[in-house]
């Protein structure tokens, strides 16, 4: 809808949707950001819990705890722009000329809803990958830390994929943050009229995260799924017989050797 609504205006100068639409369209996909941006917060506050209190972790990650924390997770991302629509909390309106939502109020409300928005989970998040950096790194306690760590995870298949999530969702959280942050700075600053090249060109580096985040998911999951292939073949050989032992093991080292 951004896209075909970018060409009209283009080549029309007027906007192809009611204001009314957009503005519920951008709302929509504001929320979905928001969960998504949560979603990270809430695997990076997952993981350090993992690292340094595995024991609060094990507690934690129960079933009906988890689905408790995702319904939580929904209802403060929906409630951070619901208000905002209705004109509760400042007032959103579309700029055609940027075509995008703008908030409009008085100076504290705006700067009081971009930070819970986006620099507090950011902080957030930067914080709890910091926090795991020093405790496994530079820790006096890093070795104790490492001990009750294996007491969660014992087996090395499941580390493995722990530790490929930490990686993944890192990594996804860097091109939200480099993505991200020079959209908003944009919309803030508003370069569009003396800057219309940077203003297209952030704005296709905005659009590009979403490009790359399956990619790094897609990436995840495969090697996931080969440390599962891997751990299924260690538990089929303890229940082979010994004829089998040679055949059983030749697939080990290869799956090893992929891996």
């Amino acid at each position: 809808m951004y896209g075909i609504a970018c060409i009209h205006l283009q080549y029309s100068g007027n906007t192809l949707y009611p204001d009314a639409l957009s503005v519920g369209a951008f709302v929509v996909g504001l929320i979905l950001s928001q969960v998504h941006l949560h979603t990270i917060c809430a695997i990076a506050f997952n993981r350090l819990l993992a690292v340094v209190w595995p024991q609060i972790y094990k507690r934690v990650m129960l079933t009906r705890r988890v689905r408790v924390y995702i319904g939580l997770l929904w209802f403060y991302s929906v409630l951070l722009w619901l208000p905002s629509y209705f004109g509760w909390f400042g007032h959103l309106e579309f700029d055609q000329e940027e075509l995008m939502v703008t908030l409009k109020g008085v100076r504290s409300i705006k700067a009081t809803h971009i930070f819970f928005t986006f620099i507090l989970p950011v902080l957030f998040t930067g914080s709890c990958y910091l926090i795991m950096y020093i405790k496994m790194r530079h820790s006096k306690r890093s070795r104790e830390v490492k001990r009750r760590r294996k007491s969660v995870t014992e087996d090395p298949t499941l580390k493995q994929w722990d530790d490929q999530v930490t990686r993944t969702i890192l990594i996804i959280f860097l091109i939200l943050v480099c993505c991200n942050v020079p959209h908003m700075a944009i919309h803030v600053v508003h370069i569009h009229q003396p800057q219309p090249v940077a203003w297209l060109v952030l704005h296709m580096v905005f659009w590009f995260q979403f490009c790359l985040d399956p990619v790094v998911d897609t990436h995840s999951l495969y090697g996931v799924d080969k440390l599962l292939n891997y751990h299924q073949l260690l538990f089929n050989s303890l229940t082979l017989s010994p004829r089998d032992d040679m055949r059983m093991d030749e697939e080990l080292r290869l799956q090893s050797s992929i891996t």
